[in-house]
């Protein structure tokens, strides 16, 4: 069963937002991008790309991602998946979740690193906005 870009993200979200100890916020800000979601336990940030195919693209976004992350992932449908994708989310240290939307479940494939290229500054940029994100939305909960 082929599935859209947006119900992998909508789905997976779900799933993610019953993870204990980690507050979910979509579509968060970096640079002229958007990241597709971030989860943040304490003063950790955790990115999340969502894609069905264009994986390259993803790790270009990914990159990014860890300017600011402490670590980051793919999330893709759980599916067979390329040996070069895995070897270049390994060199620039992300993991891959694929998601099982049948079961509603994420399987962890590849685990992250922690970001070796994360500029502080961007981090504090990232946890400012969050923080004023979850100030206004009035709860624990950023997730709309």
């Amino acid at each position: 069963m082929a599935i859209l870009e947006d119900v992998l993200s909508q789905e997976a979200l779900r799933v993610l937002c019953l993870m204990e100890d980690y507050e979910v916020f979509k579509e968060v800000p970096l640079y002229n991008r958007s990241i597709d979601a971030v989860l943040l336990k304490g003063e950790e940030i955790i990115t999340v790309e969502f894609k069905i195919k264009d994986w390259r693209r993803a790790v270009s976004q990914i990159k990014t991602h860890l300017l600011a992350a402490d670590y980051s992932y793919l999330c893709m449908p759980e599916k067979k998946i390329p040996y070069e994708l895995i070897d270049l989310l390994s060199k620039i240290g992300a993991g891959l979740w694929l998601f099982n939307i049948d079961e509603k479940k994420i399987i962890e494939h590849l685990a992250p690193k922690h970001s070796f290229i994360q500029h502080p500054d961007l981090k504090e940029k990232i946890l400012n906005y969050l923080s004023e994100k979850e100030e206004a939305s009035g709860n624990s909960q950023a997730l709309d």
